[in-house]
């Protein structure tokens, strides 16, 4: 890819060199990428260290012990990787993890809290763009969710195609979720799916009976009266305002 569009991390001005472990993040000259070196290694750099995959692991096998040492280096704790396949996906579908996006989604609350005492970026991102907080949603760990966002996990935060955690909420008709996130002052109207619905439009509609394949271990009532109250929590909320 050509460096044309990309601009140096250091001074913002037209890049000519990429980290080559990362291939994501571009320089105007070694010395900046010197200069950004300690703190892109240790927060940024998206090398496959193996050290991220053993803390991953230690996660799924809630173990604890390997947990406790692995996280309490920044660059291990904050990092990702492309190699951790739980669910046999093929490798172009593949997502750029972290140890905290594998806690949310085995919703491992006690390790959750011992990531936490290492002060993680929350806001790390999968090749999607998604968060920890997202995934947690995604799953309807309702523990994990209260606990990302009283660490301080962004509610707004969107995927590149413009998911948001409120708008996954909704669509699983996750009335706790969709409870939790407007207690953390979710912003209702910020957020758009891929075909421009916020989330007062996806529950009008999942309420209506259209597109609701994600109220998991519910009848179609139950999903529809579901997402009526959401409706209702959404516009009352809104009305606060």
């Amino acid at each position: 890819m050509s460096s044309s569009s990309h601009l140096c991390a250091v001074c913002l001005q037209k890049a000519k060199y990429r980290c080559s472990r990362c291939q994501e993040t571009w320089y105007c000259s070694v010395e900046h990428q010197r200069q950004d070196w300690k703190s892109h290694k240790a927060s940024v750099c998206l090398s496959e260290d193996p050290r991220v995959l053993q803390l991953i692991e230690a996660i799924s096998c809630d173990n604890k012990a390997v947990v406790k040492k692995l996280a309490s280096i920044p660059a291990v704790l904050n990092g990702r990787v492309s190699s951790y396949n739980p669910t046999g996906q093929p490798r172009s579908l593949r997502k750029k993890w972290s140890p905290l996006h594998e806690c949310t989604r085995v919703a491992n609350l006690t390790v959750l809290k011992l990531l936490l005492k290492q002060k993680p970026n929350l806001e790390v991102e999968d090749e999607t763009g998604a968060t920890p907080l997202f995934v947690a949603v995604s799953v309807k760990a309702h523990k994990v969710i209260r606990t990302l966002l009283n660490a301080g996990a962004d509610p707004d935060a969107t995927t590149m195609e413009g998911w948001s955690a409120l708008v996954i909420a909704v669509r699983n008709s996750d009335i706790e979720t969709v409870e939790t996130l407007l207690q953390n002052d979710v912003d209702v109207m910020g957020s758009r799916d891929p075909l421009g619905r916020n989330a007062l439009d996806v529950a009008e509609k999942v309420a209506a009976g259209r597109g609701m394949a994600f109220g998991l271990g519910k009848t179609t009532w139950e999903t529809c009266e579901n997402a009526q109250d959401i409706v209702d929590m959404l516009v009352g909320h809104l009305d606060d305002w």
